[in-house]
């Protein structure tokens, strides 16, 4: 076994210490990584510790004493940045304790006053990274095809080549590979148009405000850059079995994974009226806005005075769920022009999946492996294949029994682990008296292909409209090339 077990530390790295940047050994520590939360490290340290940072962090002129940047590390590798204050440690008779926030939360110092009837995604990110006030975060990226890191240069560095690839892997790397979340999604919602308003806030609660609204994820890398997209489009495949020494080992006792009831359909996110400049994207004036609804026998002037006002709708969903019983989501005021909303959609349809169906296992590095990968790699938007014991199958776990979705047909009610692979939503790790365990948060992997399209509803009517009647002179070519008029 060769997964790492050893010294956490926390490095600063604008500070010199005896060999190099100062760095402390923690006693005990919390790091904890969930997926639309921001980072968070509580460490302890030896009361000496403590005598030796109060000066720094007290005197003005301290090397602790102003807000920098901090890495949580294990055995000297990175794991995670953070923000420090020196008003985040605390001196006690027993210890000295720490605590580090986010990177993000850096962007507290700044202002954001700014309206926009109509800007892409893409520039409204960049306008608000622009106001920080500290350059703690030093470059803003997004996850678009174009300016993805390559996940496998992600791999090489932390693993290397591994010669050797356990067999019951077999079968799972293919379907993996596919990526449920495609970066060219990221690139349409950045792209696209949307009216958004800031009043006098922080940029950190700007950037807030944008992941909320339009499901968006940011997060640092440990090169201090802002990347704007989805954590999975960089996702590294890791595997957890109970009882391998080449890979991660799990607890069977502390296996806490349920899989859906009630599963979801689809997603409806309510755009603009047709009244709201910008409906029809950057390429249509104000003066085109108010010409397109002449439909179903309607004169412009009436069209013009309210009376046939329409409003554009995204929906997302899966086709091979059954619509009776599936959830169907409504999703309002997203103030999505309409080139963007069949995308706001599938985003939402991912995220409200990946929230619906959760779980947790537990992970033992003292007796893992890193074959595949090492521990301190995982993190969230990753994905996490679980083996279960080979006594769950007919035969040995090899390249034949443990495919994808497996179920053991011997196993009645109750938790299980199935040999499937899941989505990593949160990592904790927990330092204690010399023990290191980690608990991953997962959920079931949203690999359903998805179609989306644009749909209008007439109030006047009360019926969803296809494009020709929409755009009866074919102004706008057909987002979709079959509209749904069904209501769903």
């Amino acid at each position: 076994m060769n997964c790492e077990y050893g010294n956490w530390t926390v490095r600063f790295p604008e500070v010199d210490g005896t060999s190099g940047p100062f760095e402390i050994s923690a006693d005990e520590m919390t790091l904890k990584m969930e997926d639309r939360k921001f980072d968070f490290c509580r460490a302890e340290f030896d009361v000496e510790i403590g005598e030796m940072m109060k000066p720094e962090t007290n005197n003005d002129d301290g090397a602790l004493s102003f807000a920098q940047a901090a890495e949580v590390c294990l055995n000297g590798h990175p794991v995670r940045a953070f923000h420090f204050r020196p008003d985040y440690v605390s001196y006690g008779n027993r210890g000295t304790y720490m605590e580090l926030h986010d990177m993000q939360e850096s962007l507290d110092s700044g202002i954001v006053d700014k309206h926009w009837d109509r800007v892409t995604l893409r520039d409204a990110y960049e306008h608000v990274f622009s106001k920080r006030d500290k350059n703690l975060i030093r470059d803003i990226k997004f996850m678009v095809p174009d300016e993805l890191p390559s996940g496998q240069e992600v791999i090489t560095t932390l693993t290397g080549e591994a010669a050797h690839e356990p067999s019951f892997f077999k079968g799972g790397r293919e379907n993996y590979e596919k990526k449920f979340y495609e970066p060219e999604n990221n690139e349409h919602l950045l792209e696209s148009y949307y009216a958004l308003d800031f009043n006098k806030i922080s940029p950190a609660q700007a950037i807030w405000e944008l992941n909320d609204r339009f499901q968006m994820q940011t997060w640092v890398d440990s090169d201090y850059t802002l990347w704007v997209g989805m954590p999975e489009n960089v996702s590294m495949l890791h595997v957890a079995a109970s009882d391998d020494e080449r890979v991660w080992r799990y607890r069977d006792d502390a296996v806490q994974i349920k899989h859906p009831r009630d599963p979801i359909f689809g997603v409806v996110v309510q755009g603009s009226w047709y009244d709201e400049p910008g409906i029809g994207g950057g390429e249509d004036s104000v003066e085109e806005v108010t010409s397109w609804f002449g439909f179903a026998g309607v004169s412009e002037d009436e069209a013009n005075g309210g009376a046939a006002d329409v409003r554009a709708e995204g929906v997302a969903y899966f086709p091979d769920v059954d619509p009776e019983y599936g959830q169907l989501l409504e999703i309002s005021d997203s103030n999505a022009k309409r080139d963007a909303l069949p995308h706001v959609a599938q985003t939402y349809l991912y995220e409200k999946m990946k929230k619906q169906h959760s779980g947790s296992v537990e992970l033992i590095p003292s007796l893992s492996g890193d074959q595949v990968s090492p521990m301190r790699a995982l993190t969230v938007g990753d994905a996490l294949h679980l083996v279960p014991e080979d006594n769950h199958f007919d035969g040995v776990v090899d390249a034949t029994s443990g495919r994808m979705g497996n179920e053991p047909e011997d196993i009645g009610c109750g938790q299980f682990i199935h040999n499937e692979i899941y989505m990593v939503t949160g990592v904790t790790h927990n330092v204690s008296g010399g023990y290191w365990t980690v608990t991953a948060d997962v959920a079931m992997f949203p690999d359903n292909d998805v179609e989306k399209y644009v749909r209008y509803f007439s109030p006047r009517t009360d019926e969803y409209l296809d494009e020709e009647d929409v755009w009866p002179d074919g102004r706008n070519p057909a987002l979709h090339e079959r509209f749904r008029t069904e209501n769903f």
